[in-house]
């Protein structure tokens, strides 16, 4: 007990980060839930920022990952810059990073930063590092040194040929401006008269610049392509044809999007001699169903994306290479932070991600939700490497790298996201076993019908049950899920996996239960329990039901065996004479609404039954069970704050430990055969389990 212990442990940080403090000086601290910044290319290896002070690194383009973290938790790094194969960075709570060798060593330099700003974005000269903040830009040397600092309101800001070109409020009534590297004066750059007058504009703001040649910039001015000098004196339309992509001509809505594609003009990119947009076409392919009080009998759209370039022969934008095949479960994303109506996780994240072009070929997209998107010949070939709901939460982990995450926080949002690495990269579920065939009928010209022909669409249809109930999932990848009540009598309220959760296979069993247990396997079988109410005159009344189904999902249902009143099981254990443990709810025997914990026995699937134990504590909360071994379960509860364990061995039931004073919810932790309560620390080593 007296030996120091140095433990690796996964800590899962959600997307909205409060103010946490925490020793870790004898954890390794490994955050799962990171938000990319960006990408970086430097001596064969493409590098991914972002938050939590967060690092993927790959040195094969993409196949394989290693995860590092610099000043774990303090921070995001927004920016990594590779100048002259140095990489210099800026994290948001106000540090400078340096790595002369490739990103294998960093400093991390503390920088004077007299308002405690917040660092936005890093720009790099050839004599400084120039930090975009909140209020204007601050300067420094390459070791870090303060050397002035501007104060400048600003929207947007691009560092090309030792100018800080910049969009804000004191420029915008007759253009845009920039500010000299060394921060000492600041040049109007004045559009009004020289371009776009014919629209008479209010303001003037460019969204977006890049460097094209050495002597011409490209912008969105206003939305509108343009093309100038790097003296900014002279401005021209891009395209040869002014009304192309231009948001002051009325056919602009009909260019940028029509029924079954959108053009993102924002997203540009320009690479020999040639420009890039991405571009979100319908597929023709998947599907995911929407929930049943938002246009139920309308599947959701799931939407492919391509790269469109601009071809100076037809003056169109046409498909570049192919597209990616969008087949994931990736519904909407609601927070308490946040709400995204109407968009998958995945297309809100392609609408709103930059390109990171490199070696003329490699293509990268980064953005929140753990999302890492590429292709590495020139979108030849496109791979969703990462994506992971900000709700889910983990539920199963095997062989200490397939993580399986679910997210039941969201209404008719249950998401299945798997990692195979250890929680480096994370994989949605594939729309692709079930599929939902609409019909078409054809008519003759009296509209009689004559024929009737069927699409072949894959659809997702977790996102018709309001909540999971049940899920499971065993070392072999085999699992069940169940939804909660459906509320149209074409939902899918029960699947299975063979590959944890890659895939899954829907079927109807519209059983309207609303609590599951665990599952066990026996011989060639799954066992488990669901748990309904039923509504009498004066009273409700809880209905468990043992279920099977074999281990190969031949069975197309589960199989009913057995139906008894009065008590919700939670969790089911073999005993060691045989019939089972039930660990559940029970209903009270005077106070038909009050509660009680109890575990019972029963050697005929609950058609009689022995109550081994009864927690005179009514309504008590069970938050875990912890099955160690074969004859050891540990369970925790919430009031009060416990954890017991159950021998199966003598059916014997032991409180091991207790809160003394205030709240918690004890959650166990085993690692190297030593006890952990999170938040609590060690407080049993137990070799002999």
């Amino acid at each position: 007990m007296g030996k120091k212990v140095f433990l690796k442990a996964w800590i899962i940080l959600l997307t909205a980060f409060p103010l946490i403090s925490f020793s870790i000086s004898n954890f390794e601290i490994t955050p799962l839930k990171i938000n990319w910044e960006g990408a970086v290319w430097i001596n064969e290896k493409l590098i991914i920022y972002g938050s939590q002070g967060a690092l993927l690194i790959s040195d094969d383009k993409g196949k394989t990952w290693a995860k590092r973290f610099i000043d774990t938790c303090q921070g995001t790094i927004v920016r990594l810059v590779n100048y002259n194969d140095t990489l210099y960075g800026a994290i948001s709570n106000g540090k400078i990073l340096i790595s002369t060798n490739f990103g294998k060593d960093w400093q991390v330099l503390n920088v004077e930063n007299h308002r405690n700003e917040s660092f936005l974005d890093l720009f790099v000269s050839d004599n400084a590092l120039i930090v975009n903040t909140d209020s204007g830009f601050i300067r420094y040397t390459k070791k870090g040194e303060l050397l002035g600092s501007i104060q400048i309101p600003h929207y947007r800001a691009y560092f090309y040929d030792n100018k800080i070109i910049v969009s804000g409020p004191n420029f915008n009534t007759n253009g845009f401006g920039y500010i000299s590297e060394d921060l000492s004066t600041i040049h109007t750059i004045n559009v009004r008269g020289k371009f776009l007058d014919e629209y008479n504009p209010e303001t003037y703001v460019f969204e977006k610049i890049i460097k094209i040649r050495p002597d011409k910039y490209l912008l969105t001015l206003n939305g509108v392509f343009t093309v100038c000098d790097t003296s900014f004196e002279n401005f021209n339309y891009f395209f040869p044809d002014k009304r192309i992509f231009n948001p002051y001509d009325s056919t602009y809505w009909g260019q940028i999007s029509r029924l079954g594609f959108r053009h993102l003009s924002n997203l540009f990119f320009y690479l020999k001699d040639t420009l890039f947009i991405g571009t979100l076409k319908l597929s023709q392919k998947y599907l995911m169903k929407n929930p049943p009080f938002n246009s139920r009998n309308r599947p959701g759209t799931l939407w492919d994306y391509q790269l469109s370039f601009f071809s100076k022969d037809s003056l169109k934008f046409l498909p570049y290479n192919n597209l990616f095949e969008n087949k994931y479960y990736t519904p909407n994303i609601r927070t308490d932070s946040m709400g995204i109506s109407g968009e998958s996780r995945n297309e809100w994240f392609l609408k709103r991600s930059e390109h990171y072009v490199f070696q003329d070929s490699i293509i990268v997209k980064v953005s929140a939700f753990n999302s890492i998107f590429l292709t590495t010949n020139k979108g030849k070939e496109w791979r969703l490497v990462s994506s992971l709901h900000p709700n889910c939460s983990p539920r199963f982990i095997f062989y200490d790298s397939i993580f399986v995450f679910l997210n039941d926080y969201d209404e008719y949002n249950n998401d299945v996201d798997r990692s195979t690495d250890g929680g480096i990269t994370f994989i949605p579920t594939e729309i692709g076993l079930d599929t939902d065939r609409l019909p078409y009928v054809i008519v003759d010209s009296n509209y009689n019908p004559i024929d009737t022909f069927y699409t072949g669409l894959k659809t997702g249809y977790f996102s018709t049950s309001d909540h999971t109930y049940m899920f499971y999932i065993d070392s072999t990848g085999r699992g069940l899920w169940f939804g909660d009540r459906s509320l149209s009598p074409d939902d899918l309220d029960f699947a299975y996996t063979k590959d944890f959760s890659r895939t899954y296979k829907f079927e109807r069993f519209k059983n309207y239960y609303f609590r599951g247990s665990n599952a066990i396997q026996l011989g060639p079988n799954y066992l488990f329990t669901l748990s309904k109410y039923i509504t009498y005159t004066f009273n409700d009344s809880i209905h468990t039901s043992f279920y099977s189904i074999d281990t190969g999902f031949t069975q197309s249902l589960p199989t009913l065996l057995n139906t008894f009143k009065g008590f919700t099981n939670l969790y089911i254990m073999p005993s060691r004479n045989s019939g089972f443990i039930l660990f559940g709810y029970a209903q009270n025997y005077e106070y038909s609404k009050q509660w009680d914990f109890e575990i019972r026995y029963t050697p005929d699937s609950g058609k009689t039954q022995q109550i081994l134990y009864r927690l005179l504590f009514p309504n008590e909360e069970v938050i875990q069970f912890f099955p160690l071994n074969e004859d050891s379960l540990f369970f925790t509860m919430v009031t009060p704050p416990r954890l017991y364990l159950f021998d199966r061995k003598t059916n014997e039931l032991k409180l091991l430990w207790e809160i003394e004073e205030g709240e918690c919810r004890p959650l166990l932790m085993v690692i190297s055969d030593r006890f952990y309560l999170v938040g609590r620390g060690l407080f049993l080593e137990n070799t002999d389990r």
